[in-house]
Order: structure tokens, then C-alpha cells, then sequence
């Protein structure tokens, strides 16, 4: 099992009160979405504490809230606007707070956080909040779609947004796979029109 970033349990906390707030009986995609415009509310420049230990967490939390704010701020995302919208969409938006101590995730939760898991495998990572972001993103089953478009977010824009974060080394990797295809075709033709010649 990947582990979790500090971030990323940040962002669970959060997602967690969120659902229990608003009277869900599990954590859904859409509280996760809240937990992951929460995050990126940080400041950007925290006093740290004395205490090393202490220090290095709150690093690592502000060093990813920081990759989450960036594809926000790319997209053009008022993630106070976004979470008061969201929260109005909710279908518990006005039941009362949720009295369980600890909430579970939902189904379409866990399966976000597998492909989150399989995205920081591949990358050798700790599970960060950037990777949950890209599997909510391409989450096209999810109601905060009617809400981010009448904020002025395109869809195609944040699902790309966020793939280029945590995959920023594709792009070399496919130019070297297709140069290595075009040598092969020439070569591949050289060779073809030898033989035709009966130079081989």
C-alpha cells in the first residue's frame, strides 16, 4: 500500500469534516473536492515551528497545497467560491451534522484513491493531494462538474492541468519513443529498397 503524504492526510481530515457537517454517512468524491480546495487556502509562506520534526511536516503539507493551488490558480479556480457552491449542491447540504465519530469512504471514493495509489506507484511517490486531484478531475460521473462550469472552469483545461503535474516527464519520454519510430521507419525503407535492388 502507497503511503500517505501529510498533505494528503490533510486533505482526508478535511473531506472528513466536510461530509460530517453535512450530514453524509460517507465521504464522497465531492467532499474530497472540498478537502482539496481547503488545501490549497494554506498560506504560502507559514511561520514554521521550532521543532524540526514539527517543521519538516508542515513543509511537506505547504510544499503540496502549493502544487494543488497552482493547477487551481492555472484554471482560473476561486476555491472560496467553489467550496460555498459545492456545498450548496450537496444533496445533505441542510441535514444536520453527521453524529459518527469516524466516517468511511464511499465506494467511487476508494476506487479515486486505487488510481491515485496506481499514479504515485509509478512515479515512486508517497500519495500526494496532487494525485487525488487528477483522479477527481477525470472523474466525469461527479455533480461539482454543474458547478465548476458556471465558474468558468473547463473541464478539458483542468484535467490536463492536473496530468501535467504529476507527469511532466511524459512528454521527452513520447518525443524519444517517436523519434526511435521514425529512425525505424527510415531504416526500415533503406533496407526495403536494397532488397528490391538485390543489394542485400
Amino acid at each position: 500500500m502507497i503511503p500517505l503524504s501529510h498533505g494528503t492526510m490533510f486533505v482526508w481530515s478535511a473531506a472528513a469534516a466536510e461530509a460530517q457537517q453535512l450530514g453524509a454517512a460517507t465521504v464522497e468524491p465531492e467532499h474530497l473536492l472540498l478537502g482539496l480546495a481547503k488545501i490549497s487556502d494554506l498560506p504560502g509562506r507559514p511561520e514554521l515551528p521550532a521543532d524540526a520534526k514539527a517543521g519538516d511536516v508542515l513543509a511537506e503539507v505547504m510544499a503540496e497545497a502549493g502544487e494543488v493551488r497552482e493547477i487551481w490558480n492555472r484554471c482560473g479556480v476561486d476555491t472560496v467560491r467553489l467550496r460555498q457552491a459545492l456545498r450548496m449542491e450537496l444533496p445533505n447540504a441542510n441535514a444536520p451534522g453527521s453524529t459518527a465519530n469516524h466516517l468511511h469512504r464511499s465506494d467511487v471514493s476508494r476506487r479515486l484513491f486505487k488510481k491515485a495509489e496506481r499514479l504515485a506507484e509509478q512515479k515512486n511517490s508517497k500519495l500526494r493531494p496532487i494525485h487525488l486531484l487528477v483522479t477527481v478531475a477525470e472523474h466525469d460521473d461527479g455533480s461539482w462538474w454543474t458547478v465548476l462550469e458556471p465558474l468558468g472552469v473547463d473541464r478539458g483545461t483542468l484535467q490536463q492541468a492536473a496530468r501535467a503535474a504529476v507527469g511532466q516527464d511524459e512528454a521527452p519520454r513520447q518525443k524519444e519513443q517517436s523519434a526511435k519510430e521514425t529512425l525505424l521507419s527510415k531504416y526500415g525503407r533503406d533496407l526495403t529498397a536494397l532488397a528490391r535492388d538485390g543489394k542485400l
